[in-house]
């Protein structure tokens, strides 16, 4: 992506530069009598002026300050309007015929004396002025352009790398998912598949018994190993569901397995909590604690979740050095850009705190807005 000043901006500049020496150039005319051959002159300054900024051609426009030096020397008048030929060979660097045309302005200048060569000098510096001022100008657009457009990019590969981030944590988080799963499968098969093969044993030992003497012991047995079968079942069936993932036990294991400094656990939620939730605040956590892994001094942590009426909110406190305040504001951390993607994921806000350590306060609402 490349941005470059557009031409109607510098054409802009430099008509805005010619207006300004054409009020010089009438004001120096007050001095002077007004006939036909001023007029004449004023009028050639203008079209000169008019097809050097139409044309854009640096042939024509040497050809043009070319005749208009000759044009100083027959026909003093056209000295007055000088500055606009000197402006149009300031563009093009031409000093040499700049500083011809000077001398001859000063040569046949209308005025006497030291005024002629003062308003000549004044007028030829303000058209040089000028010129380097638009330049600049023109100059300054380009580069700030092109810094947008650095940052533009910088700012779309960030957001890319942070989609790709996410992606991978809802790719590992799904993943523990289906280890989680293919455990209870294991549990339904050796614990259910072990009581309903001896349930099937027990009614295969009452068939072969007389049915006059059938034992009650057995009967209560049976009844109670497939009463055991069916709640593991129940069980395992729910452990299978999405949002069977307690929090709570999470969190607890992500703490526990914190050895880097002391880290500490409050949670104040119900069981039952979004899925999207779950998934957020776990990895955000799990980012926290590796940033304090890898860029704080932190004796002590604090992992705080708590349910309100109307949102769930999610404070990680340290007290290490944390991050400097230009890093947090200017998203260069990918693993804070990551957390700020996750919670305006789920409408919520979050913020970075570095006093007296380093603080991320998230605040997302629920979807009903009550509890």
């Amino acid at each position: 992506m490349t941005n470059v000043t557009s031409p109607k901006g510098e054409t802009m500049e430099r008509i805005t530069d010619r207006a300004a020496l054409a009020v010089f150039c009438l004001t120096v005319l007050a001095a002077a009598p007004v006939g036909a051959g001023l007029v004449a002159a004023f009028l050639c300054a203008v079209i000169c002026a008019a097809l050097s900024e139409v044309l854009r051609r640096s042939a024509l426009d040497y050809a043009l300050c070319g005749v208009w030096i000759v044009a100083q020397i027959a026909a003093p008048q056209f000295v007055f309007f000088y500055p606009q030929i000197a402006y149009t060979l300031c563009g093009h660097g031409a000093y040499i015929p700049l500083a011809v045309g000077l001398l001859a302005a000063l040569a046949r200048h209308p005025l006497p004396g030291l005024q002629s060569v003062m308003l000549t000098l004044a007028g030829t510096g303000l058209a040089l002025l000028l010129r380097l001022r638009s330049g600049a100008v023109v100059r300054l657009r380009e580069n700030l352009g092109r810094t947008r457009d650095d940052s533009a990019e910088h700012a779309l590969l960030l957001e890319e790398k942070n989609r790709g981030i996410i992606q991978n944590q809802n790719t590992e988080i799904y993943a523990a998912t289906l280890r989680e799963r293919n455990r209870i499968a294991r549990e339904i098969h050796d614990s259910v598949g072990h009581l309903l093969s001896r349930a099937i044993l027990m009614v295969g030992a009452l068939r072969a018994a007389p049915r006059q003497g059938a034992p009650g012991p057995m009967l209560a047995d049976l009844e109670g190993t497939l009463s055991a079968a069916m709640t593991s079942i129940r069980h395992s069936v729910h452990d299978l569901r999405d949002d069977a993932i307690n929090l709570r036990e999470a969190l607890q294991s992500l703490v526990r397995g914190f050895y880097f400094c002391r880290a500490e656990l409050v949670y104040d939620a119900d069981a039952e909590l979004p899925s999207a939730l779950k998934y957020s605040v776990l990895a955000i956590v799990s980012e926290a604690l590796n940033n304090i892994i890898k860029h704080s001094g932190a004796t002590r942590v604090s992992v705080l979740f708590r349910e309100h009426p109307g949102m769930y909110q999610l404070v990680i406190t340290d007290d290490g050095q944390g991050l400097p305040p230009a890093q947090i504001l200017d998203g260069r951390g990918m693993g804070l850009e990551n957390m700020r993607g996750r919670v305006r994921a789920l409408g919520g806000s979050i913020r970075f705190k570095t006093d007296n350590g380093f603080r991320i306060f998230v605040a997302v609402p629920k979807e009903d807005g009550a509890a």
